[in-house]
């Protein structure tokens, strides 16, 4: 049976595998050159935070143990390696064994894990562990490595206190959350867990550029313009430390990974997409005659594929296979 500790927080650690996400020690003129920088940049990494979870890393309820259906609930707090509390929500099947399918969603921009789609509501009812939390909130958020240190810390709960096998933990991230959940995916090479990224992107500059570029008046135009975005807008993005870069990330995995994408995507383009960078066996095409801002904004749930099936179905039966 698996259990979930209620008497106290689960406190993650730093490890070989994500050490790369801590932040790198500063001493004498760097350490004063990085206080200064950390003061200007204070304003715009503020927005950016609030963007990304406007509500913060907040309690989403204030029971420890809860009934949901077909499984029980648990409210827990997970501390990361850096002492931020972050709260989680743990829906544990009936039955459930350490080799249970176990599935960590990730949020998409903007949202909360009190925003429940009927992918989550279907794995649970599948008989499958579930495992929502919120990402670190404003005032901790100053750059894209955090949100994978808050990814990470909530695996570490799932394989350790948990203890599921890391083959069966898998992980389903949503626009943002699918470029948190690859660069989390991405650290454990060893585990056969699988990866569904819904309407990720690949790296900002790539969104960025593909977005705001003039492509209207033909090639050069749009090289031009591009070089002008990749100055004035991607460069101080990654200053700001909001680059993400997947490409890589999602080519090397060795496990089952579905990478999902929207030919008419009215953010996320395909030439912006983890699904550029892919295998045409690990890409699920969604409808092409949806448009709108549905076509990235709205759940899966909303969506059929490109052959007709329910691209909710498609991605469960993926995940608890």
């Amino acid at each position: 049976m698996v259990n979930v500790s209620t008497t106290g927080p689960f406190q993650a650690v730093w490890t070989a595998s994500n050490s790369t996400l801590k932040y790198p020690e500063y001493t004498g003129v760097a350490y004063l050159a990085n206080k200064v920088k950390g003061m200007l940049l204070y304003l715009p990494n503020s927005l950016v935070a609030l963007c990304v979870n406007p509500r913060g890393a907040y309690r989403t309820t204030s029971r420890t143990i809860f009934e949901s259906e077909r499984s029980k609930g648990y409210s827990k707090e997970i501390i990361t390696p850096d002492n931020v509390t972050l709260f989680a929500k743990i829906y544990i099947a009936e039955g459930s064994t350490k080799d249970t399918k176990t599935t960590i969603l990730f949020n998409p921009l903007g949202t909360n894990s009190d925003v429940r789609d009927h992918l989550q509501t279907t794995l649970i009812h599948e008989k499958t562990n579930v495992v929502t939390f919120n990402y670190r909130g404003l005032g901790n958020t100053w750059r894209a490595k955090d949100l994978v240190v808050d990814g990470e810390s909530v695996y570490q709960f799932v394989v350790d206190e948990l203890g599921i096998n890391k083959d069966s933990v898998n992980m389903y991230g949503h626009s943002l959350g699918g470029a948190v959940a690859t660069s989390v995916k991405a650290l454990h090479q060893d585990s056969k867990g699988k990866l569904v990224a819904d309407r990720a992107f690949k790296s900002v500059y790539s969104l960025l550029t593909e977005n705001l570029c003039i492509s209207r008046f033909g090639r050069v135009v749009k090289k031009i313009t591009s070089l002008v975005l990749s100055i004035f807008i991607a460069y101080p993005v990654y200053l700001l430390g909001w680059e993400w870069n997947n490409e890589r990330a999602i080519c090397d995995l060795t496990s089952d990974k579905l990478v999902i994408f929207h030919p008419n995507d009215v953010l996320v383009t395909k030439s912006a997409s983890l699904a550029s960078v892919c295998e045409s066996d690990d890409v699920l095409e969604l409808d092409r005659s949806e448009f709108g801002g549905s076509t990235h904004f709205a759940p899966l749930s909303s969506h059929n594929t490109q052959n007709g099936e329910r691209a909710k179905d498609v991605v469960v039966d993926f995940l608890k296979g």
